[in-house]
């Protein structure tokens, strides 16, 4: 339940970079609409090599430490997407973000969801479908919230803050759950020539 409860923080800040990012650049930073947009394509861009990357990784290191790191990095992504002005500095945060965020790292919440099913015996299918169906109600709650925000505030900027936050309560609530596989699994498979 923590590990969920962690997957569902992470991607209230998905949720929130993705639905108002263009939007955000555009209105507070000045950039026009279709320049903003490609800039947050970015995120979906820099994920796609580096899926592979954590999932390996996490393989040899095990999922606890690399996800509270990549979290915790995460989280500072938000906060200066919502904080720099400058052109090339969010360039800069989008590629971080999406090198880190949920696109990339979602193989290893799934496989780590994995580990506790396996160690627990439940039924892995329903396990982890109720894990994601968890996690993805972020989607439906973080763009209202979000939007709140900016109604009361007239401000995206207190949004982006508030995604920032629930990413770090993510790291934080990561850093509870025991890591399963004392020994990652591929690390004990003999090599084979």
């Amino acid at each position: 339940m923590l590990l969920t409860a962690s997957y569902f923080c992470y991607l209230c800040g998905f949720a929130v970079t993705i639905t108002w990012g263009a939007g955000f650049l555009a209105a507070e930073r000045g950039f026009s609409l279709s320049w903003a947009a490609g800039m947050t394509s970015i995120i979906a861009f820099a994920s796609l090599p580096m899926a592979t990357v954590w999932g390996r990784l996490s393989d040899k290191w095990g999922r606890k430490r690399l996800m509270v790191g990549l979290l915790f990095v995460e989280a500072l992504a938000i906060s200066g997407i919502a904080t720099f002005q400058s052109p090339m500095a969010l360039v800069a945060l989008l590629v971080i973000y999406g090198a880190i965020g949920p696109l990339a790292m979602g193989p290893v919440s799934v496989a780590w969801c994995l580990d506790f099913v396996t160690a627990s015996r439940l039924a892995p299918a329903t396990a982890v479908g109720v894990f994601n169906a968890i996690g993805m109600s972020s989607s439906f709650f973080a763009p209202v919230a979000s939007g709140w925000l900016w109604d009361v505030t007239g401000s995206l900027e207190p949004a982006f803050f508030a995604a920032a936050a629930i990413v770090m309560l993510s790291s934080v609530l990561a850093l509870l759950p025991r890591e399963t596989v004392a020994q990652p699994a591929i690390a004990r498979q003999p090599s084979t020539p």
